[in-house]
């Protein structure tokens, strides 16, 4: 009888350590040692004072965890310029696998002054909906520039963290609305570029930083046995003593 106790309470213990594994934080500033673990590809994006700057047809790709069965997934990053920012679930080597979900282009007669609230401006992306769909338990993030015409490419500051998170009970806060294609706003006058024109643009993925695999733990019901019959064990044991 002492057995099976302990061997229940084992047993909700390892459950309850599997659910604290699927929600996590990953945290790292631009160009800092730990952003490696997290580019998929870097394609020509440069430091600019410590932030990283996509400009033209410049681009960099970011690869982060994920669980088809995490609840709330976010991004909050300090971003600036005229920047287009996508999301990809699949096969991010696919432009057209790239869905546009943030999207600023300057204004063609904006002066300095107008433009200075937007430089820069920290955003948070709710990507809750999008977890389900990481079949691969990846989803992949891109910043690149919204008007190749010149200047003012997108960029990522190192004023703040970019922090992706996963849980089961926080919902996500402040986050920012999607993009909506020009197309499926009813305007007169869209966009100099729009999102899907900027991808096709984009310079081919170089590949040029092989990243450092990032391994989530991964606990199912073999460690769920494996990690009951261990405390079973020690319990029984101290309790012979």
């Amino acid at each position: 009888m002492k057995f099976l106790a302990a061997a229940l309470f084992s047993v909700a213990l390892a459950i309850a350590a599997s659910i604290a594994v699927s929600a996590y934080t990953i945290s790292f500033t631009v160009f800092d040692s730990k952003e490696k673990q997290y580019i998929y590809e870097e394609s020509g994006s440069a430091n600019s004072n410590g932030s990283r700057f996509c400009d033209g047809t410049a681009c960099i790709c970011y690869e982060f965890p994920v669980n088809t069965t995490d609840k709330y997934v976010s991004l909050n990053w300090t971003i600036a310029n005229q920047y287009a920012v996508y999301v990809c679930v699949t096969n991010p080597d696919d432009f057209n696998e790239w869905k546009p979900i943030y999207f600023l282009e300057k204004p063609a007669d904006a002066t300095s002054a107008d433009w200075a609230p937007y430089n820069p401006q920290n955003i948070t992306h709710d990507l809750s909906k999008y977890a389900p769909l990481c079949s691969k338990g990846k989803v992949w993030i891109i910043m690149a520039d919204s008007d190749m015409s010149g200047g003012w490419g997108g960029y990522i500051s190192n004023s703040d963290p970019v922090v992706f998170k996963t849980s089961q009970t926080e919902p996500v806060v402040g986050a920012v609305a999607e993009y909506i294609p020009s197309t499926q706003q009813n305007q007169a006058a869209p966009e100099t570029e729009t999102a899907e024109t900027v991808a096709g643009k984009l310079k081919k993925p170089s590949k040029q930083i092989d990243p450092e695999t990032y391994k989530k733990p991964e606990y199912g019901l073999i460690g769920v046995v494996i990690s009951a019959g261990i405390f079973a064990v020690i319990y029984i044991k101290k309790r012979s003593l």
